[in-house]
């Protein structure tokens, strides 16, 4: 994720004039999503893997939306978050931690969360019956 290598096989994204090539799954099953400004963990695609992972992955094949984006500006970090100094309580297993967060040195991440910008939506593909 953060040198944008293909989620599939870690080649470089593809890439044209519209952007790099995102396959994320519908958000709520809901197709007219506003994808601007989305947030994810997940890589970005080779074209051959685009073409491909969309079948492999039972989590796409419940719908999913190809995207181009041109920015995808690294924002924070999911993990878990520890109590800082002095706090009490659990460790919250499963936080997104904005890299100007203040509880940043306190959590363990996991993933690197990008905000997509600049997003073109090329085509969605409904979940299969």
């Amino acid at each position: 994720m953060e040198q944008l290598l293909c989620a599939g096989c870690k080649a470089p994204a593809a890439r044209d004039e519209r952007g790099m090539a995102w396959v994320l799954p519908l958000l709520d099953n809901a197709p007219d999503t506003v994808w601007e400004g989305v947030r994810t963990a997940i890589p970005p695609l080779c074209g051959a893997c685009a073409d491909r992972v969309p079948r492999l992955c039972p989590r796409l094949r419940e719908g999913h939306v190809e995207l181009r984006v041109r920015e995808a500006e690294q924002i924070g970090v999911r993990g878990t978050l520890h109590p800082s100094p002095g706090e009490q309580g659990p460790p919250d297993p499963d936080v997104l931690v904005m890299y100007d967060s203040p509880d940043l040195p306190f959590v363990v991440a996991r993933q690197v969360v990008r905000e997509l910008r600049l997003t073109t939506v090329v085509a969605f593909t409904a979940a299969r019956t």
